[in-house]
């Protein structure tokens, strides 16, 4: 090897080196104060700033030497919330620590320091346009805030609307540089990225949610609604992944903590570079959130169905899938997904499968689909027609194919049973209603309401259920009747979530519309 070849790499390491020594011990102590493992000012080599070095190890999983090495170093120069890890609550609770562990409950229990008196909790958020980087679409970003918001929305009972034109908004949102108007200024490029103030509406305290100016942020919507990680190497100058700490920071505002690094959770300190490709939430943070604001229940389901084996719910213009086993929403991807995205189309008022093909109804036409194709499904038939044949309207509130192979379809308090003669893709009812009907629905179906909001029949027990608002009737073949009430909290992570125009008095669209 060459002499030159030689001092290069010398020149790279001392480089490397330089780079980690810009971050000293000094440096540290600012550190370890801002983020809350620090109370007061200490000389670096005071033994208080040493026990704080190994609280700081411990929360980000790292050895408990209280020495400024390499990896605690790392930690402390990465891309990171602006919002402290450990408030002085947990300070004082864990003075005593020596040895152990200074997190003693695995489960890490958050506490809430606000009151709700919203009792719908639908919070509205105001953007700050002015605020936003030029080089960022500002309807992207509309976009992206209500993505992230709609994380939380999807597993709790919270929603969020965009209410730039409503009265006083419950949070604010902008990017800033430096010193802004709170008392936590931004340190330009790396380092702290963002942070939050959490709602507390009892005071009337208004959530915040404030972004670094200084960052260049990344966006990466890959579809009317859905995003997925941008891909950057998350080093100081490369990028920020906007929706992921937007996620955080939402989390600050409804409450939630920093959570060590130890457990898996958006509301780590340090901002990652996600694997995964998507922006779940995990457990913990589930857990977490419906403890504050409990587990969402709609008011009602629009429709639900299931094909091949696989059971869709709708709700408003959202479609999740139900994992029948778990007996709750799949999370091995963000759901909810638009039905316009899966089904493509929107505004789906009731659903039933029949031999292999999938019947969605809007208002005024319904739509035939193979059940057999992949996700988008596609959509070979769509027909306008003032009527289901032979039926009094169009408006048809819940339809099912029984196990004896008839297909039921309910009008208030009417059913009709559809004798279907032909083959199925032939407008599937290529028949009439059955001689002898509609029938009332309490008399084919003893034990159930009218005006049914949707039914189906589910392969996993072969029992049909009923919805109709919060709650569902199962229905029992063996001894003819309906058993109920039930409450549809227990399709869980099911919710109402809005999707909105970026606007003043935006244009929602949700379950109630």
């Amino acid at each position: 090897m060459s002499l030159l070849k030689i001092y290069l790499m010398f020149l790279a390491i001392i480089n490397q080196c330089w780079k980690v020594q810009l971050f000293n011990r000094l440096d540290a102590v600012t550190y370890l104060i801002n983020y809350g493992f620090l109370q007061s000012k200490h000389h670096p080599n005071d033994p208080q700033v040493t026990f704080a070095l190994r609280k700081f190890q411990e929360y980000n999983k790292l050895r408990q030497t209280g020495v400024l090495d390499r990896k605690t170093l790392e930690i402390m120069n990465s891309p990171r919330c602006g919002m402290k890890d450990v408030d002085k609550y947990q300070q004082n609770k864990s003075s005593s620590y020596t040895q152990g562990n200074l997190f003693t409950n695995t489960k890490h229990t958050q506490t809430n320091h606000f009151k709700l008196t919203n009792t719908d909790n639908i919070f509205w958020y105001y953007v700050s346009n002015a605020t936003i980087p030029s080089y960022l679409d500002e309807d992207l970003v509309y976009k992206a805030l209500e993505y992230a918001f709609n994380r939380w929305s999807s597993i709790t009972n919270v929603r969020f609307k965009n209410g730039a034109m409503h009265g006083k908004p419950d949070i604010y949102i902008g990017f800033y540089a430096g010193n802004h108007s709170d008392p936590s200024p931004f340190d330009g490029v790396g380092g702290k990225v963002a942070h939050a103030a959490n709602l507390d509406l009892s005071y009337r305290k208004i959530g915040f949610i404030h972004f670094d100016l200084a960052e260049h942020w990344l966006i990466n919507q890959t579809s009317e609604y859905y995003f997925e990680v941008p891909k950057h190497d998350n080093k100081p100058g490369s990028g920020v992944d906007f929706v992921y700490t937007a996620i955080h920071e939402v989390g600050h505002v409804l409450g939630l903590n920093h959570v060590p690094n130890r457990i898996k959770s958006v509301m780590n300190t340090v901002l990652p570079t996600p694997v995964l490709g998507d922006y779940r939430l995990f457990d913990y943070d589930v857990l977490q959130i419906q403890a504050s604001y409990g587990k969402c229940q709609p008011k009602k389901f629009d429709s639900i169905f299931s094909i091949n084996d696989q059971t869709y719910i709708i709700v408003g213009p959202f479609v999740y899938l139900f994992d029948s086993i778990k007996h709750t929403v799949d999370r091995k991807r963000p759901w909810p997904r638009l039905t316009k995205e899966i089904f493509g189309m929107d505004l789906i008022r009731e659903g039933f499968s029949f031999e292999g093909f999938l019947y969605l109804f809007q208002k005024t036409k319904y739509n035939v689909l193979q059940t057999q194709n992949t996700i988008p499904m596609k959509k070979i038939l769509q027909y306008n027609t003032p009527a289901w044949y032979s039926m009094i309207t169009f408006s048809i509130d819940a339809a099912f194919t029984h196990i004896d192979g008839y297909t039921y379809l309910f009008q208030q308090s009417f059913v009709y049973r559809w004798n279907s003669t032909g083959p199925p893709y032939d407008r599937l009812p290529n028949g009439k209603v059955a001689d002898g009907w509609p029938k009332k629905i309490s008399a084919v179906f003893p034990g159930l309401p009218n005006s049914i909001d949707t039914a189906f029949r589910w392969p996993l027990d072969g029992r049909t259920y009923f919805f109709k608002g919060p709650h569902f009737y199962i229905w029992d073949p063996v001894s003819n009747k309906a058993d109920g009430l039930y409450s549809i909290a227990q399709w869980r992570n099911v919710c109402d979530v809005f999707v909105c125009r970026k606007h003043s008095n935006p244009f929602c669209i949700n379950s109630d519309s």
